[in-house]
């Protein structure tokens, strides 16, 4: 509950105070707060589990958070002053319901197809995230240390990917394409991890799961900055509450999924082939809507033109 709560109201914030231009550099920095997260989840809880037990390793994970709370007060004047100052007749206005902000995403074509890729894309992630180790360990025969040094490997890949993206939709490229090509090469990455076996040299199998990070992992700084195009008329912390249902139901239903065919099929192999298969349907989808846009942009472009 607490979780679902902080990509709305961080889209709302930088949507105010980041430089318009530089968008997509400052969603992918805090986005990159993901992936460290993790790592250092990854280091310190096991070490907590030894040492202090985990009840006192969960205790100290809340206690983190609240400190982290008690320490981000002080600028929420500054960030939205307008909150306090805001007269009692618009705090008092009823809010537009949740249900509102879904029905806005299904309607309008552009956010629905952005919708449905990061259902795909935040699925991929979370299945990369939870079936790597076991995949290498199970599968490919590699010792436990040695997949956990590729998930950590991943780790930091991811984080550099996302601002690496990031400033390139800023400076390079249209954020839509980006996030289209992003979903054809983690696709890709995919169909190498199914090709993989126990043969493969060590080598092989870290590059080919540090292309999957750099994709599968750091696409979510661009995704903002193209929902952020896209709301337009609509509230930006509306749209991202509304498509973050989307994106945390891939992450739901995706690895339940993913789980049931390694189980149905009896190898990793067959359900990486299946998850490339549903990003490129994504990936292609995204890109039919760039042509189609372009289209539409054309067709008004000659209507205003002069006769």
């Amino acid at each position: 509950t607490g979780y679902g709560l902080t990509n709305p109201s961080a889209a709302s914030l930088l949507m105010r105070h980041a430089p318009v231009k530089r968008r997509g550099l400052f969603f992918s920095i805090k986005q990159g707060g993901v992936p460290i997260g993790v790592a250092i989840a990854g280091v310190l809880l096991p070490w907590g589990l030894a040492t202090i037990g985990w009840q006192a390793a969960v205790l100290a994970i809340g206690g983190t958070c609240l400190l982290a709370a008690v320490l981000l007060t002080p600028l929420v004047r500054r960030l939205e002053p307008e909150r306090g100052a805001a007269p009692a007749a618009a705090r008092a206005a009823p809010a537009n319901t949740a249900s509102g902000g879904l029905l806005d995403v299904l309607r309008d074509p552009g956010l629905r197809r952005l919708s449905l890729a990061s259902f795909s894309y935040a699925g991929t992630q979370i299945c990369f995230l939870t079936f790597l180790v076991s995949y290498l360990n199970l599968e490919l025969s590699q010792s436990l240390a040695a997949a956990a040094g590729v998930l950590a490997s991943a780790q930091l890949v991811a984080t550099v990917g996302r601002v690496v993206w990031g400033h390139s939709a800023d400076r390079w490229f249209d954020p839509a394409a980006l996030l289209a090509g992003l979903g054809l090469a983690m696709g890709v990455a995919c169909a190498l991890l199914a090709l993989l076996d126990s043969s493969s040299s060590p080598v092989w199998i870290l590059l080919v799961a540090l292309v999957c990070a750099a994709t599968a992992m750091a696409w979510n700084g661009v995704f903002f900055v193209e929902l952020a195009r896209h709301s337009g008329k609509h509230d930006m912390t509306r749209m991202a509450g509304a498509t973050q249902v989307f994106t945390f139901g891939g992450g739901m239903v995706m690895p339940v999924v993913f789980g049931q065919m390694v189980r149905i099929s009896g190898s990793y192999a067959t359900a990486y082939l299946l998850l490339a298969a549903l990003l490129a349907v994504a990936a292609l989808a995204m890109w039919r809507s760039l042509g189609a846009e372009a289209a539409a942009a054309q067709a008004q472009a000659q209507a205003q033109a002069p006769k």
